[in-house]
């Protein structure tokens, strides 16, 4: 669990990475779901991450949350995957894998891992040029491959599948629609603020404006998917919320948020199924064939197009830069 000192820096960098992702949205020709997931993993991605010049930085990043966090080490990599002919066929350069670490080197007992996968969908404009309004929808939805997915959440007990949502920020649409937007976010979060945690932060970014809130990229529950952006910011913090704060809040103690669309704990799920969500992060088709004998089905059944093309890790560690030898905290 991070500080509270922590937490506005993590979703200040995350934020900068949000408005840069969706301004591809607005161009005259709207990037694809592959093209705009190459951005995002570059984004967050440390060895490419600086090339963009992000208002605020991963080195101000680490350099702030070494204040925050002494000791503390943070990682952003991103894996791409490689996948015999068979298989490089029907994986899609949209698919996401994430997975989520938070090591507490001083206190082993309060690490854990959550992992996602995620399937990105965009939002497309409506009328001539790039004109977008509460009613654009998410036209690539495809009911087969949403089918998949509920199967295999189904199958593995969690919901490991999510989608998400590429979308153009408020403050890029005109005044009537970005208003309206606000509007049904206000109505979604007026609950919120009496829930201490996740208050507390929700009050702050209101007073400071809510232009994190004002989000472009969103994660949405695959039983919830919105059909429009009225839909994706109208269920802010019950169906769908902005990655950015999905992360931040999984890294602040994400138990306290169950209604939220947050990663799987692999320490929630039985041996074999934590077996194959590692495989299914780690790009490993082997595991198509474990999850056909896991659904009672012939082993050589065609494979399920659920393996990311990129898996994005983000680790911090508490006390990760302590000296190995000294850092367990003794309560004696």
């Amino acid at each position: 669990m991070l500080p509270v000192a922590a937490l506005p820096l993590l979703l200040r960098f995350l934020d900068g990475i949000d408005a840069s992702v969706a301004r591809k949205l607005m161009r005259k020709i709207p990037w694809d779901e592959s093209a705009i997931t190459r951005e995002l993993c570059d984004l967050l991605d440390e060895d490419y991450s600086e090339e963009y010049h992000l208002p605020y930085s991963l080195e101000q990043l680490r350099r702030d949350l070494g204040l925050a966090m002494p000791l503390a080490s943070v990682d952003f990599t991103i894996e791409t995957h490689q996948y015999s002919a068979q298989i490089e066929n029907w994986v899609t350069q949209s698919d996401i894998g994430m997975v989520l670490k938070y090591e507490d080197s001083f206190v082993p007992t309060n690490s854990w891992t959550s992992s996602l996968l995620l399937q990105a969908k965009r939002l497309f404009p409506r009328g001539p040029g790039v004109q977008y309004s509460e009613a654009s929808r998410f036209e690539s939805s495809d009911p087969k491959q949403h089918g998949r997915i509920m199967n295999l959440n189904e199958l593995l007990g969690c919901d490991l599948v999510k989608y998400l949502l590429y979308c153009p920020r408020p403050s890029s649409l005109d005044k009537l629609t970005a208003a309206k937007l606000a509007h049904l976010r206000n109505l979604s979060m007026n609950g919120d603020i009496f829930d201490f945690a996740r208050g507390l932060a929700l009050h702050r970014e209101l007073e400071a404006g809510g232009q994190t809130l004002a989000a472009g990229v969103f994660v949405a529950k695959a039983d919830e998917m919105p059909k429009t952006l009225a839909q994706t910011h109208g269920g802010i913090f019950k169906s769908t919320v902005p990655l950015s704060w999905l992360l931040t809040l999984e890294f602040a103690d994400a138990g306290k948020f169950a209604d939220l669309p947050f990663g799987v704990n692999r320490n929630h799920l039985d041996s074999e199924r934590a077996r194959i969500v590692d495989g299914i992060l780690a790009g490993n088709e082997a595991v198509t064939q474990a999850i056909g004998v896991l659904a009672g089905r012939n082993a050589n059944f065609a494979p399920l197009r659920v393996l990311p093309k990129h898996t994005i890790s983000i680790s911090i560690s508490a006390g990760g830069q302590a000296d190995p030898d000294r850092r367990l905290i003794s309560n004696q």
